[in-house]
């Protein structure tokens, strides 16, 4: 590729930026007016060149980060919060998407029936964090189930080590099956080490008693529970109960709209 004449076009100017791969500056470029008299300054047009591939990039990474994550509703937001949560009202769902609390190394749990919306609200607060610029481990609670076991006891703390290196670690749909004694105490140690240094959110549709029945009948898994069940539940971990189904009401609210 020639090197531009100091005298070139606005046009010719945005398609050597095209070409080097610096589309966001061919964008600046062309709203430029070619109007030497409305042309900004030296400085001016170094500082919207800076702002715009600086964007691009953030965009990118944030992109990057969402795909990354494979959340169930990637578009999930506070714009498409439905208000008659039972348990979680509009002006709390704003604030917690604010990421205070994973500032703050908060723990969360969200329990609630089947269909209650549990995973929409976990990934409509994991959008924010992404958005926010803090790192998210999404994992599944069947997939930790599945990579612990299958490396064992060994492996527990290289799995542990790789989800600490993120603010906040979202493990969602626990309790779906029981756990083995290595799977209970990855859990309680990555709940112990995560203290002060990141934010863990669980979704479950199990209670007390059901986070009790899904460890294995054995003491050292017994008193794992304890502890996982103090971390996430005692003061300043924020918990969350969704008492109605989310999706029959939103199913009933779009049909009585449609009929009107």
């Amino acid at each position: 590729m020639n090197l531009l004449r100091s005298d070139a076009g606005n046009a010719e100017i945005a398609e050597a930026c095209r070409r080097l791969r610096l589309s966001p500056m061919a964008e600046v470029i062309c709203d430029m007016s070619a109007e030497p008299a409305c042309q900004p300054s030296y400085r001016e047009v170094a500082v919207k060149l800076l702002n715009a591939v600086i964007a691009s990039r953030q965009n990118n990474r944030l992109q990057k980060s969402m795909e990354q994550l494979k959340l169930t509703y990637q578009d999930a937001c506070l714009d498409g919060f439905y208000a008659n949560h039972k348990g979680l009202n509009t002006p709390t769902a704003k604030e917690l998407c604010c990421c205070e609390w994973i500032l703050q190394r908060r723990n969360m749990l969200i329990t609630g029936g089947t269909l209650s919306g549990k995973t929409w609200i976990g990934d409509m607060l994991s959008v924010s964090a992404v958005i926010k610029g803090f790192k998210v481990c999404r994992m599944p609670m069947f997939k930790f189930v599945l990579e612990i076991g299958t490396l064992g006891f060994s492996g527990i703390d290289r799995v542990i080590t790789r989800m600490l290196r993120h603010d906040l670690i979202y493990l969602d749909g626990f309790g779906q099956q029981p756990l083995q004694p290595e799977e209970s105490i990855a859990l309680q140690q990555l709940t112990e080490r995560a203290a002060g240094r990141c934010s863990i959110l669980i979704t479950t549709i199990l209670d007390q008693k059901g986070w009790a029945d899904i460890f294995t009948e054995n003491q050292s898994s017994i008193n794992n529970f304890e502890s996982i069940y103090s971390r996430l539940t005692a003061k300043p971990s924020i918990n969350i109960h969704l008492s109605n189904s989310y999706y029959k009401r939103g199913a009933s609210v779009r049909a009585q709209s449609a009929q009107c």
